[in-house]
């Protein structure tokens, strides 16, 4: 044995090591995986590497000493390869069973996972949302069909604004005016989302929305995020100016 593993050994047995929260964990395995495609090693061993800087033998103690509380929400991070969201893009195939009744259409949209009870808060949710336009925009193609997986995604998963529940406090919704992340289709009751929740004072809430709306809602009708890149990009800017006011 080496001297550096002992080294870790001894520091990650005192009561001097940091603990990290959910956030600071997530940063460093990006960071893991930019290093990972620089140096051109496998991604376990640069997440062990960035451990070893800061003082753990390995990553799965630097995670398992993180000090987020087991019964606090998780903040849920959008992660796919350039490879999956190019999949997800694409217009599904037609089905090759004779039983199946939907159109295409309609498979896309069932195959979209909920995640209104997965996102920690609505910062959490625009952070997902931003990353998720993001990996869209960094495709060479734009395109998104009513029968690609994406396209529901993005209606489904991605705030169109922020509906009043009481007083100042806003729920943040998707297109079909759900909690931001549903893919319900029956009657729900913003007060079980308290997690969504926002606060909007006065009319500060034009600086995120678009230039004709009268409520806060990022987009209308004639400018979806996935009508086209143009409508993408101005969309995303108005997701990081709200994020910059949670």
């Amino acid at each position: 044995m080496d001297a550096q593993p002992i080294a870790a050994l001894h520091l990650e047995t005192t009561s001097m090591l940091k603990m990290f929260t959910t956030h600071e964990v997530e940063v460093m395995r990006r960071d893991a995986k930019k290093r990972s495609r620089a140096n051109g090693v496998i991604l376990a061993k640069a997440l062990d590497q960035i451990a070893a800087e800061q003082g753990y033998r390995n990553w799965s103690l630097l995670q398992k000493n993180s000090s987020t509380a087991s019964d606090e929400r998780q903040p849920w991070f959008f992660r796919r390869t350039p490879e999956e969201i190019a999949q997800s893009m694409r217009v599904l195939p037609e089905p090759t069973s004779r039983f199946e009744r939907r159109v295409r259409s309609e498979i896309a949209r069932d195959g979209v996972q909920p995640l209104d009870g997965r996102f920690a808060s609505a910062a959490n949710a625009v952070d997902f949302a931003i990353a998720y336009v993001e990996g869209l925009l960094a495709q060479p193609r734009y395109r998104l069909n009513t029968k690609s997986i994406a396209y529901w995604e993005m209606r489904l998963w991605l705030p169109y604004g922020a509906n009043p529940v009481e007083g100042d406090t806003h729920v943040l919704v998707n297109r079909y005016y759900k909690p931001v992340g549903s893919t319900s289709r029956e009657h729900v009751d913003y007060a079980a989302y308290p997690h969504l929740s926002l606060r909007l004072r006065g009319d500060g809430w034009r600086a995120f929305s678009h230039r004709t709306a009268e409520q806060p809602f990022l987009f209308n009708d004639g400018c979806p995020p996935w009508d086209s890149r143009q409508d993408a990009e101005a969309y995303l800017g108005r997701l990081k100016e709200l994020r910059r006011r949670l």
